[in-house]
C-alpha cells in the first residue's frame, strides 16, 4: 500500500483533507463505514494537518501531553 499512499500524497500535496479522503477511500485498509464516519474523518484530518504544518513537532508534543492528561483522567477498572 505504500506506493498507493505515496501516489495519493503526490497528487494531493499538503492538502490534509484531500489526502485523508484519498487514503480512507482504500477500502482494503479502511472499512467503508469507518471511512464515512465524519467524526473519524475530522480527527484524522486534524491530526494529519498538524503533522503537515510548518511545525509538526508542536503537534507531536501537544498530542503527547494530551495523552498523558487523558491517561491520568482515565477511571480505574475493576477486576
Amino acid at each position: 500500500y505504500a506506493g498507493k499512499v505515496a501516489a495519493i500524497a503526490d497528487a494531493t500535496g499538503r492538502d490534509a483533507k484531500a489526502l485523508v479522503a484519498g487514503i480512507l477511500a482504500i477500502d482494503t485498509i479502511f472499512d467503508p463505514g469507518l471511512a464515512a464516519n465524519e467524526t473519524f474523518r475530522k480527527a484524522v484530518t486534524s491530526a494529519l494537518d498538524g503533522l503537515l504544518s510548518d511545525d509538526p513537532m508542536a503537534t507531536v508534543r501537544r498530542n503527547l501531553k494530551q495523552a498523558d492528561t487523558t491517561r491520568l483522567k482515565r477511571p480505574a477498572r475493576s477486576a
